[in-house]
């Protein structure tokens, strides 16, 4: 019987590690049209759906360790990258929108730190904020967040991608002046207390 518990915990692990990439790697027309929106810079950290893609193969092959655990009340899902690992928590059934938005997010921190990208803590966080909300916006739809101080970090964000345009136009680079309201509500929060004082790690994933 040993074998047969090993096989059925690697087949609920791969499971879950299809269904997390399937964000990225999704062949549905309407999840990929709002993946391909996402193509933008901030001061030079460049965030688009080539290198979210490159982020979901990686967890197919195990660069990208994928777990369920907790990750909080307010977090759907958090990326360590020391670990180079993918923590997800609540797994709807189907995915929500929610739930897609917030892997997103998190393969965002991935995509920095893959590229090796030195830049803060608030920079980072920046990016994937508005990468989340391009995703939201580009459905056609808007979350808002129960949660007050995540509820204004996610507007303000969407304020920036409306003001840009980024849910229809690629390319579009942004400066730390264009999202100064969205760096001050990320800063209220206290999860991101002193990111502007932080910087990202420069791991990489190998």
């Amino acid at each position: 019987m040993i074998p047969w518990v090993c096989i059925t915990g690697q087949t609920a692990h791969m499971a879950i590690v299809m269904r997390v990439s399937d964000v990225l790697l999704t062949t549905d027309p309407m999840q990929t049209r709002k993946l391909d929106q996402i193509d933008f810079s901030l001061d030079g950290i460049k965030i688009d759906a080539a290198g979210l893609r490159e982020v979901g193969r990686l967890m197919v092959e195990g660069r990208i360790h994928i777990e369920v655990g907790d990750t909080g009340t307010t977090l759907s899902a958090a990326y360590t990258p020391h670990s180079n690992t993918m923590s997800v928590g609540q797994m709807d059934r189907p995915p929500s929108d929610v739930w897609r938005a917030g892997i997103v997010h998190e393969s965002v921190h991935a995509l920095v730190d893959l590229r090796k990208t030195r830049t803060t803590e608030l920079n980072d966080e920046t990016v994937a904020y508005i990468a989340e909300a391009i995703y939201i916006r580009a459905g056609g739809i808007w979350i808002t967040p129960g949660d007050p101080a995540a509820a204004a970090i996610l507007n303000a964000a969407r304020n920036i991608v409306e003001g840009h345009q980024l849910h229809v136009n690629n390319g579009v680079e942004l400066t730390s002046n264009n999202c100064r309201a969205l760096q001050a509500a990320i800063l209220s929060h206290t999860a991101y207390s002193g990111a502007d004082r932080r910087r990202t790690t420069q791991h990489g994933i190998e």
